[in-house]
């Protein structure tokens, strides 16, 4: 038992001096993502002209920007102009592919031999769930750094929420909308559903393979953008759609679609054959 703790620290170890050594850049570029669509938020704003200038742009404003969603269609024909929200879909489809992809990618590349010295899957598999569950959440911290470094730069509070941008920008009625609400769909929410995407993610990339399993992903999210339903789990990321999704069916699919995939793919995982996978690679 001692020796499989040590060997799962070691691991851990070993996968979070990946995002510390090789994953930093992926971060960077995402923080510049970041910036760049809240200086189109900012150019956005700046548009409206009843907006009021004093009221500024507030961290919660800049959250609710990137997870505002789309209202719900109803009746959609062919003659209906239907817009992606790209903001949303991005911030979900960077951190996929980012941090969905990297168990598969390492692998390939050394883990399948690690496991061969090692002889403990379990272990590396744990670490990767691990290793995902941190990456998502530094991500999401860098939201919320830019986001609150931008509302002190704009003199305004953490706890400012303009009204006027919430109804012209985003056709969000201030009053319905409570501070449960903006924290469930732009913190709670968007945490669990992209761990349970990136946990699903690693599973169906070991079935088939990586590209095939980030198509079906992308898919699926861009499916949420287009219908409302409690199992497209990209509706709860919308603040758009807060009413129109339940908070707790929401969590507990999360958590059990995260649980499901991460057990499902170990037993697929254990039984792989890596001592041919080494005589593949040595061919």
């Amino acid at each position: 038992m001692k020796n499989k703790i040590k060997l799962l620290k070691r691991q851990i170890i070993y996968d979070m001096k990946i995002i510390l050594s090789f994953q930093h850049k992926r971060h960077l570029i995402f923080i510049i993502i970041i910036v760049f669509l809240f200086m189109l938020f900012h150019r956005k704003v700046n548009g409206y002209t009843a907006i009021l200038e004093d009221d500024g742009i507030g961290f919660w404003d800049y959250l609710i920007y990137i997870f505002c969603g789309k209202n719900k269609m109803n009746n959609l024909t062919q003659l209906d102009i239907f817009d992606m929200p790209v903001e949303w879909l991005l911030i979900h489809s960077y951190i996929l592919l980012a941090v969905g992809t990297y168990p598969k990618v390492e692998y390939g590349e050394r883990g399948y031999q690690f496991l061969l010295r090692a002889g403990n899957k379990w272990c590396w598999w744990i670490s990767k769930g691990f290793y995902i569950i941190t990456d998502v959440m530094l991500y999401y911290f860098s939201i919320m750094l830019v986001a609150l470094v931008s509302s002190i730069l704009n003199g305004t509070s953490i706890n400012n929420i303009n009204k006027d941008i919430l109804y012209y920008v985003f056709g969000i009625d201030g009053s319905k909308l409570t501070m449960n609400d903006i924290v469930r769909s732009t913190v709670i929410m968007p945490l669990l559903i992209i761990i349970a995407l990136c946990i699903t993610l690693m599973f169906i990339s070991f079935v088939v393979n990586i590209m095939i399993s980030v198509i079906i992903l992308l898919a699926y999210l861009s499916v949420s953008a287009y219908w409302c339903s409690k199992w497209l789990l990209g509706n709860y990321t919308m603040v758009l759609r807060t009413d129109e999704v339940p908070f707790v069916a929401g969590v507990l699919i999360a958590c059990g679609i995260t649980v499901i995939f991460f057990l499902w793919g170990y037993l697929y995982f254990n039984q792989m054959d890596m001592i041919g996978k080494q005589r593949e690679e040595m061919i």
